[in-house]
This record gives C-alpha cells, sequence and structure tokens, in this order.
C-alpha cells in the first residue's frame, strides 16, 4: 500500500525568516510531516512483516499437507493394492468396481493436496 504524500500548499514557499520564526503553522505542519512520514513508513513495515508472516503459515501448511496427509493417502494407497491383489478372481463385480471407486477418490485426493 503505497499512497504518495500530499504536501501542504505552502510547503515550497520561503518566507522570510521572521516570519517563519512567529509562525504558528510551520511547526506543527513541518511535525506533522514528520509523524506521517513515520505512520506511512511503519505501515510498510508491517504490510511486509504480514507478507513473511503469511508465507511462513502457507509453508507452514504445504509442509504439514506433504508430511502429514501426503503419507496417509501413500498408506491407503498401499492398503488398497494390497486388496486388490488378494481379491480372488471370482470376487463378485462389485468388490472390483468399489476398489476403483476407492482408488479413483483417492487420486482425486492426490491431485487436491497438491
Amino acid at each position: 500500500m503505497d499512497t504518495p504524500t500530499v504536501a501542504p500548499f505552502t510547503a515550497n514557499i520561503a518566507l522570510p525568516p521572521a516570519i517563519e520564526a512567529t509562525s504558528a503553522c510551520a511547526a506543527p505542519a513541518s511535525a506533522a510531516e514528520r509523524k506521517l512520514a513515520r505512520l506511512r513508513a511503519r505501515v510498510r513495515q508491517l504490510s511486509a512483516e504480514l507478507v513473511q508472516v503469511q508465507e511462513a503459515a502457507c509453508r507452514y501448511v504445504a509442509r504439514e499437507l506433504h508430511d502429514g496427509v501426503g503419507a496417509e493417502l501413500t498408506a491407503t494407497r498401499f492398503a488398497l493394492a494390497g486388496v486388490e491383489t488378494w481379491l480372488p478372481a471370482d470376487a463378485p463385480a462389485q468388490c472390483a468396481n468399489a476398489l476403483a471407486v476407492a482408488n479413483f477418490s483417492l487420486d482425486a485426493v492426490c491431485a487436491a493436496s497438491r
């Protein structure tokens, strides 16, 4: 979020030293500008920190998905492969269809987790 700085109208007008010293507006405008600059710098700093925290959270979730969910999906894939090999040749067609649906669903979950 980068907002352009708006300078007061009198910012480029040079005042005689006597008027500058007695002007009540010169010091507060200058102080206000400094405060505004500090606040904008703080907003930029906080924005950068927010981006870093969001990126760290995304890395954490990706790591958890890979290590946790990915491992469980792999174990499930091996279990289904085992069931498929142990299934007798004369098993009902519904068993083979159920395994096919389970493998299809597992493929979809694996793709979605990537």
